[in-house]
Formats: structure tokens, sequence, C-alpha cells
């Protein structure tokens, strides 16, 4: 997760009473380790204030490790039972689609998940560079192919956020971003290596995409 998606994320739960979101099932956690320490922007913008308010988060994921609640594979039917008894009031599905070869189905536990009035926050890369875990279907859809994909919801906001590739890729050193300026003026030496560093001098501009949306499981079906 990008720092600019999770402050997207709480700018839009900021919204809705917390009575009205939580418990909330967090798929595809990961670790405590990785939402406090590697990434620690997604505890500060998106779970700190969960636990302000006393409110349940319970984080799932295929590893086990501390901050792990519920540990296993959200195919497996037993997983996934578990899961729904849980009665979610709303799932954050983040990040996920991406890694997954059949899209449709995990659309359709995610909407499972939650009781009718619940709510789902989903993102997916729009513009991010190939990224296995394990793998990575270059799944890269706009506002409506994500909407369309979870049948039985209706769209309360949505964004394509973008994010910061400097951050992410420099860690905000501006020494290898001197260095990448001062090839780029350089375009006398070394031609194909001058043409690459402009290349990614563009990427970095440009940043990353993110599609970030809010749903709404209906509370009854559309007739």
């Amino acid at each position: 997760m990008l720092p600019e998606e999770a402050s997207w994320i709480r700018r839009q739960l900021e919204r809705i009473d917390p009575a009205a979101m939580y418990p909330m099932c967090n798929l595809g956690s990961s670790t405590l380790h990785y939402r406090t320490v590697m990434q620690p922007y997604i505890d500060e913008e998106l779970f700190a204030r969960a636990r302000g308010f006393g409110r349940k988060v319970v984080h799932v994921d295929m590893k086990v490790g501390p901050g792990v609640d519920v540990a296993g594979d959200y195919s497996d039917t037993e997983v996934a039972a578990r899961l729904r008894a849980m009665d979610f009031k709303s799932v954050m599905c983040c990040n996920m689609l991406e890694h997954v070869t059949d899209r449709q189905a995990l659309a359709d536990l995610v909407v499972s998940l939650v009781r009718p009035g619940g709510f789902l926050i989903v993102t997916v890369p729009r513009e991010f560079p190939y990224h296995e875990d394990p793998i990575d279907t270059m799944f890269r859809p706009d506002i409506s192919q994500v909407v369309e994909l979870f049948k039985g919801t209706e769209l309360v906001s949505a964004r394509v956020v973008r994010a910061s590739r400097f951050v992410q890729d420099m860690g905000g050193n501006w020494r290898p971003a001197f260095r990448l300026a001062v090839r780029v003026c350089v375009p006398f030496y070394h031609l194909q290596r001058w043409a690459g560093a402009v290349h990614y001098a563009w990427q970095l501009w440009r940043g990353y995409r993110v599609t970030c949306v809010i749903l709404r499981r209906r509370l009854q079906a559309a007739a």
C-alpha cells in the first residue's frame, strides 16, 4: 500500500459512522511488523483510529505471524466459512486483485463476508510496475472495472489516487535523484543509457496511480 492510498482511505472512513464500519475484516493484511514497521503509515492511517474507538479489526493473511488473527487461504471453504461467521460490517481488500488468477471468485467472497448494508474498501494498482506476490497478472483496472467485479454493491466513493514514486523508489533520498538529474543533462555520454535515464526520470515524475473504491453491499438485490 502507498501512503497516498492509505490517506485517501482514511478520509473516506472518517465520513462513515464507526458503528456502521466495525467489526472490519482486513483481507491480505500481512503481519504486524509489516503494518507498523515496514509501512507504518498503514497502521497510523487505517487502524489506529479503530483502536481509539475500541473497534475490532480482524487481520487475515496466508502468513502465520504476530498480528495475523486468522491465517489461511481465503479460497479454503473452511476459512471462508469461519470469516463469514464473524458477521463483518466492512471488508478491506487492498492490492490483492492483481495477484489472483480468479478475480471474480475473490470479489464474490469479499461481498459475501459483509452483511447487507456493509462496506467494501477495495484498491488495485492502475499504473504500477510488475510485482510478484507470488504472481502479478498485470490487472490494472479503472474505477468501472473494479465496480463491475463486485456484484450486488453500489458505489459510495472512488478515485484514481496519484502517488509519489520518488518516495517509494528512493526513500526520499535526494542524492540518487540529483545523480539522475545530472545524467539526464548529458545525452552525449552513452546514448542508450541516457535514454533509459530519461525514461526513468519521466516515470518518477509521473508517479504511481492506484484505483481506490468504496462500495456498499445492497440491502436487497436490485430488481
